[in-house]
């Protein structure tokens, strides 16, 4: 049986290949000839030609790029508290956590479940933590760009070059503040590199590709368009992305985002993602950022920014009209921190910044860029709106904290309260406030800070329509600071008459601005 039907599958063979060589005599007739003509094409069409120029185009930048492209792995002595039996599945969860940034915490929190689930193994000591990523090198003598959270921590750092070979880096520095990190790899030889290109001049719509190691599989291109400029994925302290329809995945981390040209317009750093991979949003940090960082950890070997000590957001809609401005003409100062450029320049909370330097100010990432390049010791004029006026003040900026970014966030004057009440309600505004006592404080997490306790909001009222919500803070109306419920009471009388006003707010560890529209 076995013989017979490898026979008829062996005749089957050779009457197939008998057709397409043009014909096959058979005991029970003959099969007519193949037409020998070739199978059509596609007649080259416009839109074809244009699409081969595009797949050339591509084609000539990976060739010029990829050689420079590198894959990067950590090692780490071992420090996991997971105790001696620590999940598989949890330590891959921090070794590659940081390529999972932008997550919402819902989803980060599954995915930490589905890795505690993961098979268990003895925890060896000797044996070194690794984390992968992706860079590219940006110098003959082997200086690499790649990100901080790729290779932070490190005790060992292997890069892999499109040749494949590893070598381990000789030197590596760090800016957290913007997740930029260099890799040095030292050597003697001539490396192969990339040039920087200007991301200032990187405009939406043009076509992009993203270079990296995904998942540790090699070097991969991806190709897409700057969505958008000038994003905020609220990862890092200094934040400016590119936006990229460009895939990115875990492992992407690091490498080069690069323009028809073949320069480097920016390095991938984070994705936005409900999966854990790519969702069609990615950033990267803008080339020209980069490059002033990386020039002071190649030079200095760490970073020195000038710093104006607020916080700030962008002008909503409602503040437009609230302030009579545009919606790119300025930055609205939340708080200011006490004993900072800022706090010795006069600022206030509600001013309005419009001007630095002779620079227009358009939004608080642009102001962040502007001020961090200023030179410490030197004083700077800078234009803001308060109270309807235009005025001109002289701020002399210095040189930014090392722990800046982690420092407490600032409080208010401490005024203990001086009414005898403990809770009012505000009928008009829709919601009722109450002293803020110690054990009030203590209940929601509200230690030095200062002002009086949202307790409850209305439906439908002008407090709902702002969102305020049970456990927020009103440092001010108005303009008025209201640390008493007294202060508040007067300060809401003061502004009845007005159809708009607006609220110092402490939420989460955060000062902010919000309008009430009455």
């Amino acid at each position: 049986m076995f013989t017979r039907k490898w026979k008829t599958a062996a005749a089957s063979a050779a009457t197939a290949a008998a057709v397409f060589a043009g014909g096959l005599a058979m005991s029970d007739g003959v099969l007519p000839a193949a037409a020998q003509t070739a199978a059509p094409t596609l007649p080259e069409t416009g839109g074809v030609r244009a699409a081969n120029q595009l797949s050339d185009a591509f084609r000539r930048v990976i060739k010029a790029v990829q050689p420079a492209v590198v894959a990067i792995r950590i090692e780490k002595d071992q420090t996991v508290g997971n105790g001696p039996q620590a999940s598989d599945g949890l330590r891959q969860m921090e070794d590659f956590g940081p390529m999972f940034r932008g997550l919402p915490k819902e989803f980060r929190d599954q995915l930490e479940q589905q890795f505690r689930r993961a098979p268990r193994q003895n925890f060896n000591p000797d044996v070194p933590r690794q984390g992968v990523g992706s860079g590219v090198i940006i110098s003959a003598d082997g200086r690499v760009l790649t990100n901080n959270h790729v290779i932070e921590d490190a005790d060992r750092v292997y890069v892999t070059l499109d040749d494949g070979r590893e070598l381990q880096a000789e030197s590596w520095r760090t800016d957290p503040a913007s997740d930029v990190a260099v890799v040095y790899l030292g050597g003697g030889e001539d490396y192969p590199f990339v040039a920087m290109g200007d991301s200032e001049g990187v405009e939406l719509g043009d076509w992009v590709l993203a270079f990296g190691n995904p998942f540790n599989i090699g070097t991969t291109v991806t190709q897409g368009i700057v969505s958008a400029r000038h994003r905020s994925a609220q990862l890092n302290a200094r934040e400016d992305y590119l936006q990229t329809d460009a895939a990115v995945n875990p492992g992407n981390s690091g490498g080069p985002l690069v323009n028809l040209r073949g320069e480097v317009v920016g390095i991938n750093t984070a994705i936005s993602s409900r999966s854990g991979g790519y969702d069609g949003v990615s950033f990267a940090i803008p080339s020209n950022m980069v490059k002033w960082v990386a020039d002071q950890l190649m030079t200095e070997g760490r970073v020195t920014r000038s710093y104006l000590g607020v916080e700030m957001q962008d002008l909503t809609r409602d503040m437009q009209k609230y302030y009579g401005v545009g919606p790119k003409d300025g930055v609205v100062v939340n708080d200011v921190r006490p004993d900072t450029p800022a706090a010795k320049a006069g600022l206030e909370s509600g001013d309005v910044i419009q001007e630095l330097n002779g620079t227009a100010i358009s939004g608080g990432m642009q102001l962040a860029g502007v001020v961090e390049r200023l030179t410490p010791g030197q004083s700077y004029d800078m234009r803001i709106l308060r109270g309807g006026e235009e005025k001109t003040i002289s701020v002399t900026f210095e040189a930014m904290p090392e722990d800046f970014y982690e420092s407490v966030r600032a409080s208010q004057d401490v005024e203990e309260p001086a009414d005898g009440s403990e809770e009012a309600k505000v009928s008009r505004l829709g919601l009722e406030v109450a002293s803020l006592t110690d054990e009030l404080a203590e209940k929601y997490g509200l230690a030095d800070t200062r002002g009086v306790l949202v307790t409850d909001v209305e439906r439908g009222t002008p407090a709902s329509k702002a969102r305020l919500r049970i456990g927020d803070v009103i440092v001010k109306v108005g303009g008025r600071k209201t640390l008493t419920l007294d202060a508040f009471r007067q300060a809401v009388a003061d502004t009845a008459d007005e159809e708009q006003v607006m609220l110092v707010v402490r939420r989460d560890g955060r000062q902010s601005l919000v309008l009430l529209n009455r």
